[in-house]
């Protein structure tokens, strides 16, 4: 009985497991037409955040604080692999 229930599970923990996937692509979609949708109206030029002549760790420092952030701190892994 232990190996029936097992597998029932298995089934359904697969069957979620779809059903969220499926459910994400479906999001994925609904957000790309709706970027899509947007672009298709734009009256102005983009304009970015940044002057685009800035290094990476300036750049991503400009989005940070667009977003409220304080400042930025690298972990060693990052520092070590981004070109700056």
């Amino acid at each position: 009985m232990p190996v029936t229930v097992y597998n029932l599970s298995h089934g359904i923990f697969q069957l979620c497991s779809l059903f969220a996937k499926v459910c994400l692509v479906m999001i994925q979609v609904d957000l790309g037409i709706a970027v899509q949708k947007a672009c298709e109206n734009v009256t102005q030029p983009m304009k970015f955040l940044y002057p685009l002549d800035l290094s990476i760790k300036e750049k991503i420092e400009a989005i940070a604080k667009s977003y409220g952030a304080s400042g930025v701190e690298y972990s060693e892994q990052v520092i070590s692999s981004l070109v700056w």
